[in-house]
């Protein structure tokens, strides 16, 4: 090698080391335009939750709402009011008359629900999240997801 090599690699090589390093950014999340895809049946299941949860519906409507909707859903539904409504929850008592009264005057709905009690997601859901933590919504959203998905 004779010296203007040497000396080319040497500048080369402290060019390398003076430049600043380049940061690593992360890359921007994507905006999807594309629609939820399971926006219908979000929209179905947070109206059979929340006509339990307001009151806005008789037994009679509710059971309209659910008799055909998924066991496993149905068992959710329940499940997220008794649990989101604890007893130390200050409608814990409206709301515990409310379910009540949907599953005393319509047992099929009891049974439906204890059917989709033994669905493997309901193990999974229920070793990944609590339901007082999640609203509405976001149970809804995660359900939903995990059960057309």
């Amino acid at each position: 090698m004779d010296e203007s090599t040497i000396g080319s690699e040497n500048a080369d090589t402290e060019d390398a080391l003076e430049a600043e390093p380049e940061l690593a950014t992360e890359p921007e999340a994507e905006e999807s335009d594309e629609p939820d895809l399971f926006a219908d049946e979000k929209r179905e299941a947070l109206a059979m939750l929340s006509s339990i949860e307001l009151g806005v519906m008789d037994p009679e409507e509710i059971y309209e709402l659910m008799k055909d909707a998924d066991a496993t859903l149905v068992y959710f539904i329940f499940k997220w009011l008794k649990k989101h409504y604890h007893r130390e929850h200050d409608e814990y008592e409206s709301m515990r008359r409310r379910v009540k009264n949907v599953t005393n005057q319509f047992r099929a709905l009891t049974r439906k629900a204890k059917s989709g009690e033994s669905d493997p997601i309901v193990e999974w859901f229920e070793g990944t999240y609590k339901y007082r933590d999640l609203s509405a919504d976001a149970f809804i959203d995660i359900i939903v997801e995990k059960l057309e998905g």
